[in-house]
């Protein structure tokens, strides 16, 4: 992590720290694929509780 130089300013030479820089296209693509991941998963959850009752 970053270490604090004093009350604002914050020493980016640390080597642990890494900026990873991801495109608008990247996020949105990984938010319909979590939104799809999320769909099957409650579908699955109903058909298991259903199995139940």
């Amino acid at each position: 992590m970053a270490k604090k130089r004093s009350k604002n300013e914050i020493d980016w030479t640390d080597e642990e720290e890494e900026i990873i820089w991801v495109s608008k296209s990247e996020i949105k693509r990984d938010s319909e694929h979590l939104k799809k991941i999320g769909a099957e998963l409650i579908e699955l959850t109903h058909k298991i509780w259903k199995k139940f009752h």
